[in-house]
């Protein structure tokens, strides 16, 4: 099972997600969030070219991810 690195923006529910790297559990997804955290605002500020209002990080896996956007319920 993968985890993935998910923002949530403030205002437009505007979100972005990392999918490289994936991680084996929540908690090597959550120490990389803690050893790499300017590296993963720099990234999220190269890819809208402003700073954005960040209203939560989380770790989540990808399956319910996935299924969060397809509109699925998560188990």
């Amino acid at each position: 099972m993968k985890f993935i690195l998910v923002i949530l923006f403030a205002g437009m529910g505007d979100i972005y997600y990392f999918t490289d790297p994936s991680f084996d559990t929540k908690e090597e997804c959550v120490a990389f969030l803690k050893d790499n955290s300017t590296a993963v605002f720099q990234k999220v500020m190269m890819e809208y070219g402003y700073t954005k209002e960040i209203t939560a990080i989380n770790c989540i896996k990808e399956v319910d991810f996935q299924n969060i956007i397809n509109g699925q319920t998560v188990s």
